[in-house]
């Protein structure tokens, strides 16, 4: 953080941290600009996420489910290091070993209710009121993901437009 700071970058939070690494890191941004007397705007910073919505939570996650697994196993593939030997990161990404090991396991259903906005409209509401909540009001969805069906994006979408966004207006966002 403190390199992204130093070089007046802006922050893009990745679609892999929970709810609550999204409020922690922000406010270590907020912390550290105002540490070398930079300003921060809401606009410095970006939240990606995992978006699916469907008329009930438990659809959402099961049709999204395969998709997002083949999606996240590619990824995890794409950007290991060569046979899983983790100490060839670097000192810096120390925290990134765990999730490179040959036995690491995805918990699906934790980064349903954690991580991924996979769910009913009210749902999805819910957690991105909480996004808003913690300083976060730029989000990047990722909607087309592993393979999922094109029709099922168009209908999340939306299904996402019609009852989710008409909730956060610039009034309510403020």
């Amino acid at each position: 953080m403190e390199r992204v700071v130093q070089n007046d970058w802006n922050l893009l939070i990745g679609q892999a941290e929970s709810q609550r690494q999204v409020a922690d890191q922000i406010d270590f941004y907020r912390n550290t600009l105002a540490d070398s007397e930079a300003d921060y705007t809401s606009q410095r910073v970006v939240v990606a996420r995992a978006m699916y919505a469907a008329p009930t939570t438990e659809q959402a996650r099961g049709e999204a489910k395969i998709p997002f697994l083949w999606f996240k196993d590619t990824g995890q593939e794409v950007s290991a290091p060569p046979d899983h030997r983790v100490e060839l990161l670097p000192e810096e990404f120390a925290t990134y070993h765990s999730r490179y090991t040959p036995d690491a396991r995805f918990d699906y259903a934790a980064s349903c209710d954690n991580v991924m906005l996979f769910g009913s409209p009210d749902h999805i509401a819910e957690r991105v009121g909480q996004l808003l909540d913690s300083g976060a009001e730029n989000l990047i969805f990722f909607v087309n993901f592993g393979g999922i069906e094109h029709q099922n994006v168009l209908d999340s979408l939306e299904l996402f437009a019609s009852e989710v966004m008409p909730r956060f207006t610039d009034s309510q966002a403020s």
